[in-house]
């Protein structure tokens, strides 16, 4: 049986978690862009939404990849130069 209210309830969560993921995502960065698309949610279909919200929902979990593989290469950098330094100071002592 179709429910008006749960629709409306499952419609606003949509049109919410759309907008934190707007404001969260570092490719709509300027305020105009961003401002742009939170006017434009309330205008946006079921099907539109959930689009848009998958592509910021990919759009994050790539930039979180992208920054753990970078936070891994830091490390390793820092390990060697570690490694660099203490053979550096062995061969000045």
């Amino acid at each position: 049986m179709f429910n008006l209210t749960s629709l409306l309830s499952y419609m606003d969560a949509l049109r919410s978690s759309t907008a934190d993921l707007i404001r969260a995502s570092q490719t709509v960065a300027d305020d105009g862009s961003r401002d742009y698309w939170l006017n434009l949610i309330p205008t946006l279909s079921e099907d539109h939404l959930i689009r848009l919200r998958d592509i910021l929902l990919n759009e994050k979990h790539m930039l979180e990849q992208i920054e753990s593989e970078y936070q891994k290469e830091l490390a390793k950098a820092n390990r060697e130069q570690l490694i660099a330094w203490e053979e550096f100071n062995k061969v000045s002592a």
